[in-house]
């Protein structure tokens, strides 16, 4: 499954760009805050999860939106602050 090293990715990105972080060594905690069906076959399916991160001896915590679209992949955002990364995972 390539979309959690997908998301990890980009919050690896975010650490360095944000907090100026390279050492993200600590525990990662994932939670799942809201799971909807849409009715719309263009996007099934939205997830919504916030993953804490420890790195650099901080916490920061990452919502996360994912929404399942019509070819079978998933389009995901990664928010940080004002600061938002796009990705798409297969």
């Amino acid at each position: 499954m390539l979309l959690p090293s997908d998301i990890m990715r980009d919050i690896v990105k975010a650490e360095r760009y944000t907090y100026d972080c390279y050492d993200i060594s600590g525990d990662i905690y994932t939670e799942v805050k809201n799971i909807q069906k849409t009715g719309n076959p263009q996007q099934p399916l939205v997830v919504d999860e916030v993953w804490r991160i420890t790195a650099c001896g901080k916490t920061h915590y990452y919502p996360i939106n994912m929404r399942a679209d019509a070819q079978g992949e998933t389009d995901y955002t990664v928010s940080v602050g004002q600061r938002v990364q796009e990705g798409k995972s297969n």
